[in-house]
C-alpha cells in the first residue's frame, strides 16, 4: 500500500507536533524473521486514517495507516529536511548522536551487563571493539567485542546490553 506525496508530507508535519514513545516493533510480519527493534513511535490522524511514523536514529518513516479493523504497512521514508523538522518531537528518551557514533574499532570497553542469560561474561569482564553497528531499520546498536576471556560476544545496546570505554 502506498500514499500520495501530499498525505505524506501532511502525516510528517502533523508528526513534527506529536509526542513520540519509545516501543518495541514487531518486524516479523514484515521481514519474515522474529526480529524486534526499538523505535520511537508517534501516531497521528490526518484524513480519516490514523498514521503510525516510526523513528530511529538513522530513518524516519510512515509506516503504518491504522484502520478500526487492521493496519496497512506503508514504507514512506521522510527526506532530510523532513528529518530535521520532526528532530525536536523525535528528541527526549532515546538515541543521541553522541551516544549512537561512540564506539570505535580497537578501544577498550569493560561490560557493564549482558542481558543473554547463558554467557559466561560476567560485569567487569573486558575487551577490544571490533566494530560497532548503529542503528537502522531492522535493529539496534550493536557492538562487536572480542572479550579478553576470548569470547566473541556481540553487545546488543538496545535490548538491555551495556559497556562503557575504558
Amino acid at each position: 500500500m502506498s500514499i500520495d506525496k501530499a498525505t505524506a508530507d501532511e502525516v510528517l508535519e502533523a508528526a513534527s507536533r506529536a509526542t513520540f514513545r519509545l516501543e518495541d516493533l514487531d518486524l516479523t510480519d514484515r521481514h519474515g524473521c522474529g526480529h524486534i527493534a526499538r523505535a520511537k513511535i508517534a501516531r497521528v490522524a490526518v484524513g480519516g486514517y490514523t498514521y503510525r511514523i516510526a523513528a530511529t536514529p538513522n530513518l524516519v518513516c510512515i509506516d503504518g495507516r491504522e484502520t478500526d479493523s487492521d493496519t496497512e504497512q506503508l514504507m514512506v521514508i521522510a527526506t532530510p529536511a523532513q528529518v530535521e523538522a520532526l528532530r525536536e518531537a523525535v528528541s527526549g528518551a532515546g538515541w543521541s548522536r553522541d551516544e549512537r557514533d561512540s564506539y570505535t574499532r580497537g578501544e577498550r570497553v569493560e561490560l557493564l551487563r549482558a542481558a543473554d542469560e547463558y554467557t559466561h561474561l560476567k560485569p567487569g569482564d573486558r575487551g577490544m571493539v571490533t566494530a560497532f553497528h548503529p542503528p537502522g531499520p531492522l535493529g539496534g546498536r550493536v557492538l562487536d567485542v572480542t572479550w579478553d576471556s576470548g569470547s566473541r560476544l556481540s553487545l546488543l545496546l538496545d535490548e538491555g546490553d551495556a559497556a562503557r570505554k575504558l
